[in-house]
């Protein structure tokens, strides 16, 4: 922040009237004589905020009382300037031009309590006949407004990217803005497990990052209440509160204060977002009501990244198996197999298509069709490495790209899948045909095949699925180097 002396212009004799009574705003606000740093006036807002009740009074007071050592040493000099300028604005000041500050200065200072506080710094001169006979420091506490600034920042940038991965990052940035946090975390809720993404802050605000960890839902409590309940908690002294279990790591400052919200998305608590504080009594129930409307927003952004998913899901997975459609198979077979050309490399293409499936279909009905089709979805996606692509081509033949695969790697494939099908399905009649309970496959592979393009590599694959289909199903069938014969 800027730290230089504020400008002063001429103002109307009424505004200056309106500034006289501003103290009177349910802002937080104090008058400090800059002669000598003494508390003139201060507002009921002003008293509750610093913590004063009943016959208590801030006026009379050393302004530095309310402030924080470390502050007074790190902004006593910027304070002096504005003291300073007020006093300046007193001398300069003549009936007929009345001087104000223009945009006056905001600082950031830490409270007796340890708070942080962003102020608005004003000279304010009370004027009888015609002379300043009062000359006024104004220390407006603009943290609240601050704080709404920032909840309505933080809703645009939250919603402008749908990665959850930025969300939890632009998170972590910008959680400080709206409360006094040391450390924090966000916990994800899966079964009776919770992963657990911590956090911390140095001098600066800036991110420390800690290793994540997961941990029994039980051993969390009170986040087990939060989780169950789906509400706000807030408890301003962990010792005082009944089940408490302090959760930190060794070098982890202790856990003395804490507010925890649950993150909601389609109705369920999905995880909970924590802020804590070493210090007993930090935060209250203002602070939860802070934290409840920031993760309002988190919900929300992350509502949003699971829509935006599950679009991208239904866009590129196949309704019934789960498995890549189509149309993710042709881009990926062209990507896997430019990939390969230019290096050299091999790449496999297997077709396989359920044997008799009409006939089980027809004789089992269509539900038991789907469930056929899952089964085999499954055996297939149990057999491939995470770097191979298994997609429903249509209807009940499917196709699975092995890029780095040559001939032989393919065919092992292929007969340990016709194994896993003879093993995991169990037979529907005494026939040798057993509908819906085999596979016929075929296989092409570059540069075994040599062929121009990932089009001529499917007809190729193709071309061996129908031989192995020609030659009695359930079976292997290896592309050749022969054109395609397939009518």
């Amino acid at each position: 922040m800027s730290e230089t002396v504020p400008s002063l212009t001429s103002e109307p004799p009424v505004k200056f009237a309106e500034n006289r009574y501003r103290v009177r705003d349910p802002i937080p606000h104090i008058m400090v004589n800059p002669r000598d740093r003494k508390i003139t006036r201060a507002n009921p807002a002003a008293l509750v905020e610093y913590g004063l009740t009943g016959n208590e009074t801030l006026v009379g007071r050393d302004v530095d009382e309310i402030l924080n050592d470390r502050t007074i040493k790190d902004r006593k000099g910027y304070l002096h300037k504005i003291f300073e300028t007020t006093i300046s604005a007193a001398r300069a000041f003549s009936h007929h031009k009345p001087l104000s500050v223009v945009n006056p200065p905001e600082v950031k200072i830490i409270t007796k309590s340890g708070r942080k506080k962003t102020v608005r710094l004003f000279p304010h001169l009370i004027i009888k006949r015609g002379k300043p006979t009062v000359v006024e420091l104004g220390i407006q506490d603009v943290t609240k407004e601050k704080r709404d600034e920032a909840l309505r920042k933080t809703s645009e940038i939250l919603t402008r990217d749908h990665s959850l991965d930025i969300i939890l990052d632009q998170t972590k940035r910008l959680l400080p803005n709206i409360i006094d946090v040391e450390t924090a975390n966000i916990m994800f809720i899966d079964k009776n497990r919770i992963f657990n993404m911590s956090w911390g802050y140095d001098g600066n605000g800036q991110v420390i990052e800690r290793e994540p960890s997961i941990e029994k839902i039980e051993d969390a409590e009170p986040l087990n209440q939060i989780a169950k309940t789906g509400k706000m908690l807030v408890i301003p002294d962990t010792s005082q509160h009944k089940g408490w279990k302090d959760t930190t790591r060794d070098g982890e400052l202790p856990i003395k204060s804490y507010v925890g919200i649950p993150i909601i998305v389609k109705g369920k608590t999905i995880g909970i977002l924590s802020a804590n504080s070493s210090h007993e009594g930090f935060f209250n129930e203002g602070d939860g009501e802070n934290v409840f409307a920031f993760g309002e927003q988190l919900s929300q952004a992350i509502n949003m990244s699971a829509l935006i998913n599950d679009l991208n899901r239904l866009a590129t997975t196949d309704h019934l198996t789960g498995l890549f459609n189509r149309r993710v198979f042709f881009e990926r077979l062209a990507d896997q197999f430019n990939q390969a050309r230019r290096s050299n490399r091999p790449i496999s293409l297997i077709m396989a298509d359920l044997d008799f499936f009409k006939r089980f279909n027809d004789t089992f009905g269509h539900p038991a069709g789907d469930e056929r089709l899952e089964q085999v979805a499954r055996i297939l996606c149990d057999n491939v490495r995470q770097t191979d692509l298994v997609a429903r081509y249509g209807g009940e033949e499917f196709a699975i790209i092995l890029p780095d695969t040559d001939t032989a790697g393919a065919t092992t494939l292929a007969q340990k899948i016709l194994q896993a099908m003879r093993e995991r399905l169990p037979k529907n009649n005494d026939t040798d045909d057993n509908p819906g309970s085999t596979l016929s496959i075929g296989i092409a592979s570059f540069p075994t095949v040599r062929v121009e393009s990932e089009q001529v590599l499917l007809i190729k694959a193709d071309d061996a699925l129908y031989k192995a289909k020609k030659d009695g199903r359930n079976q292997v069938c290896i592309a050749s180097e022969s054109p395609s014969n397939n009518p």
